[in-house]
């Protein structure tokens, strides 16, 4: 099942997209290759804000995404963990 908006299909097309809507600066990107096997492989993506997140605002702002790629996988697996100014 695929959701865009208010559309929803079942085909096997992936449809996505993401954007950030913030004022707060890029201060550094990175990657790293943190999985790299005869099966699969896993790249983590960084993103370092400048500027503080969290409840309290005491936490650096960042996001970090993980996209696994394996044999076999229609699409790849994709794991976020982010802590985002408040909005």
């Amino acid at each position: 099942m695929i959701m865009r908006g208010n559309e929803t299909r079942t085909d096997l097309r992936c449809i996505g997209g993401s954007t950030w809507n913030t004022d707060l600066k890029l201060k550094k990107f990175s990657s790293e290759l943190v999985g790299d096997g005869a099966v699969f492989a896993k790249v983590r993506l960084r993103y370092e804000f400048d500027g503080m997140a969290g409840l309290e605002g005491k936490t650096p702002a960042f996001s970090e995404i993980d996209v696994i790629l394996a044999p076999g996988h229609r699409h790849p697996p994709i794991r976020q963990e982010r802590d985002e100014e408040r909005g």
